[in-house]
């Protein structure tokens, strides 16, 4: 039988973190409205060829465990290795520490455009229904995956250590700087990273970030959500941090464990 670990009292007393620097609401989006956002991306790609994304793209999807359901149901693990299997993602799967009825889905596609092929195919409906059984959509992004040993590369996502921290988070629609932004968002990963290690860290722009903004992800491995509250705690000393507050406008942080204890 396939276990799911729960969370232990100490880990699951923690609360969803949504930093006072970063002002706004939590992600919310419906699935058509992302399908929408995937095709748009590709479209606008097909539209200028030269900037079709020539590397590969890490999905990173967040469901949610529909009421009737458990989160600790051995069969929510089952289906979603079975999806694993038939569509060759290499997929993990993460229950959220501070919401288990959350779990992120972290896979690898070999382009934007085969994952927005899959979605739109005759396929999709029957590969997915018992999970879709079991779990509804919360929302969906996509990042590059660097060839090199950059902070994109597939090989810096951090599914060795024992907590992963999800980070996602928005330009302010106001802001015209766009290159400040990312400037302070690729500074402040640097701090990430030295403040992480011996974990590993992954982040990048988000494909479908909407025109005229840009949405960032950033996948940081931790020894305990403890570990990164000690970290954030510092944080306001972080000039970097505290430049890039001032860009932000939605920001969702939460902490994740493997669903299948590795």
């Amino acid at each position: 039988m396939i276990q799911v670990s729960q969370p232990n009292d100490t880990l699951s007393s923690h609360s969803v973190h949504v930093s006072s620097a970063f002002p706004g609401q939590i992600f919310s989006e419906s699935r058509l409205e992302t399908k929408k956002n995937v095709t748009l991306c590709v479209e606008k790609h097909q539209e200028n060829p030269s900037s079709l994304p020539s590397m590969p793209v890490l999905e990173i999807l967040l469901l949610r465990v529909r009421p009737s359901v458990s989160p600790y149901n051995p069969g929510l693990l089952a289906n979603l290795s079975n999806v694993r299997g038939k569509i060759k993602t290499n997929s993990r799967f993460y229950h959220a520490i501070e919401d288990p009825s959350l779990i992120y889905i972290i896979g690898q596609w070999s382009s934007l455009a085969a994952h927005q092929q899959f979605l739109a195919s005759p396929d999709r409906d029957g590969i997915l229904a018992e999970q879709e059984k079991q779990l509804s959509f919360e929302w969906m992004v996509h990042i590059e995956i660097a060839a090199d040993e950059s902070i994109g590369s597939v090989d810096n996502v951090p599914f060795d250590a024992p907590v992963m921290s999800f980070c996602r988070w928005e330009m302010k629609p106001s802001s015209a700087d766009m290159d400040m932004f990312s400037s302070s968002v690729a500074k402040h990963a640097q701090v990430v990273i030295e403040a992480a290690k011996p974990h590993h860290v992954v982040s990048g722009v988000v494909l479908e970030s909407p025109e005229g903004r840009k949405e960032y992800v950033m996948l940081t491995g931790w020894a305990s959500p403890e570990a990164y509250q000690r970290f954030t705690s510092g944080q306001k000393q972080d000039s970097a941090y505290m430049i890039l507050s001032e860009y932000v406008n939605e920001c969702q942080i939460m902490h994740g464990k493997n669903l299948e204890g590795f």
